[in-house]
């Protein structure tokens, strides 16, 4: 019961996360450039038939949309 609750906290917080991250992306587009190259690179392969996410980026790449996220989240 508790791994279940400790879920629901988990997801919940996530979703906020989320929520405050897609705001911060589209009211502060210079502080997301990596965010901002992934999405339109994945939106140009999609319109090309490709159906891209995430995990065609390197590690390096990945690591920095983090710290993107790090230092918007902690400001």
């Amino acid at each position: 019961m508790k791994e279940d609750i400790a879920k629901m906290v988990v997801a919940n917080l996530c979703n906020d996360f989320e929520d405050v991250l897609l705001v911060g992306i589209e009211e502060n587009k210079e502080r997301f450039p990596y965010f901002i190259a992934c999405i339109n690179y994945i939106c140009e392969l999609r319109e090309q038939g490709i159906n891209a996410n995430l995990n065609y980026f390197s590690e390096l790449v990945r690591c920095e949309l983090y710290e993107e996220c790090k230092r918007y989240l902690v400001r």
